[in-house]
């Protein structure tokens, strides 16, 4: 568990350093710059992990039913 943790809070470090770098802001009183693309950058990561489940799962189920 403490591993799985750790692994958890270390993605999140990584990720809102990343984001960071991508949304800036010139002074306190100009607004957040690159937002939008921090969104469909956020977009393009979801969709492929998505994907990457979904063939995970397929191939799985191709072992399970090949094991039976």
């Amino acid at each position: 568990m403490s591993i799985n943790s750790s692994l958890q809070q270390i993605a999140g470090g990584v990720a809102a350093a990343i984001s960071g770098m991508i949304v800036v802001q010139k002074d306190k009183t100009s607004p957040l710059e690159h937002y939008d693309t921090l969104g469909i950058l956020i977009t393009i990561i979801l969709l492929f992990a998505i994907y990457m489940v979904y063939r995970v799962s397929k191939i799985v189920k191709r072992r399970e039913s090949s094991n039976s």
